[in-house]
């Protein structure tokens, strides 16, 4: 069932999101703005089809274990925290909001060292912000 719906939300963006969200518009010697969201989600594409062979191909016809009830709960607290979190960028700040994501990020995926999650925690968001200003020219809220 994932790799259907990867499929179908690949083929969407592909079809229909990216042509009419992103420019073709382009400079000489520049490559176009949609190559790198079609090249992205095309290996989309092309992995959610592996998937879905993959699972034809091995399907010995048992059946599959369903998760835990806190394993569900977990993964909709989660993309919900992100959701929320996401929406608040624009007024609270990038680097004010991913230093604390990541920390939370990483210690809900098992980080116990509190130096590193404290150095990735504050680094990573740095970097990115620095790298989207000065290399891609785009200032983060």
């Amino acid at each position: 069932m994932a790799g259907i719906l990867l499929a179908a939300t690949s083929l969407a963006c592909i079809l229909w999101l990216i042509p009419g969200q992103v420019s073709s518009e382009t400079t000489p010697g520049d490559l176009p703005p949609t190559v790198i969201p079609y090249l992205s989600a095309g290996v989309v594409f092309l992995l959610a089809v592996g998937l879905i062979l993959q699972t034809l191909v091995r399907d010995t016809g048992e059946e599959l274990p369903v998760p835990s009830k806190s394993v569900l709960s977990d993964v909709l607290f989660a993309s919900a925290a992100t959701g929320v979190i996401l929406l608040a960028f624009y007024t609270a700040g990038f680097l004010a909001l991913a230093i604390p994501l990541t920390a939370v990020t990483m210690v809900f995926s098992g980080g116990r060292n509190r130096l590193v999650v404290a150095l990735v925690s504050v680094l990573f968001p740095l970097m990115v912000w620095l790298g989207a200003r000065f290399i891609f020219g785009v200032y983060l809220p």
